[in-house]
């Protein structure tokens, strides 16, 4: 999705999606978001599987990390949200049946701050470096991600007068774009036509 001031939030965000992650163990995989350098912010899986908020604060890199591995082949409700005011953020994963327990909502506060303005692309299922070269993709199903420009403690909620984008792959299912239903109309384009469903 091509860079948009309207994607930098300063002031928060919240990030969501069902994810079906493969092979979560693998390595770091970006889920979304626009982090290059110490500017932007980015939602992934870890290196031990789980998942991930890292949020660049001008001159430096905050980490949270559920610490609670994702399952391969199960389909997960993740949300990550940021208050920049408070410092507050919230981390969630929900797996979607029932099985060995691998959900986790964790609750932290870092040193508030605004989110640096990142020029970066927003990329989903992987992460635009700095440097502009495609990294971390993510080995798995992903749908429907949304962004919010402000934080949401309650993930179960919709806040549509918030809401800045609802990226919907079942549009325009056999082109390489990418729809945008959310107010903006942040559209963008697949790389190498990967499956959607």
């Amino acid at each position: 999705i091509p860079h948009n001031s309207v994607l930098n939030c300063p002031d928060g965000f919240c990030l969501q999606a069902w994810i079906y992650p493969t092979t979560p163990q693998k390595g770091r995989q970006a889920l979304m978001g626009k982090l290059a350098g110490h500017a932007g912010y980015g939602l992934s899986i870890d290196e031990e599987g789980s998942l991930e908020l890292r949020i660049g604060c001008s001159n430096r890199v905050e980490t949270v990390s559920t610490g609670v591995a994702l399952s391969a082949g199960h389909w997960y409700f993740v949300a990550a949200s940021y208050d920049a005011a408070s410092g507050e953020i919230w981390l969630n994963q929900r797996r979607q049946a029932y099985g060995p327990a691998s959900d986790a909502t964790i609750r932290r506060t870092i040193d508030p701050a605004a989110i640096g303005a990142s020029v970066t692309d927003f990329v989903i299922a992987a992460r635009a470096s700095k440097n502009g070269e495609i990294d971390e993709h993510f080995n798995g199903k992903i749908d429907p991600p949304r962004l919010y420009d402000r934080a949401l403690a309650d993930f179960t909620y919709s806040d549509e007068i918030h809401l800045i984008a609802n990226w919907d792959f079942t549009r325009d299912i056999g082109s390489d774009c990418i729809s945008d239903a959310g107010p903006h109309h942040l559209h963008g384009r697949v790389i190498n036509l990967p499956t959607r469903a």
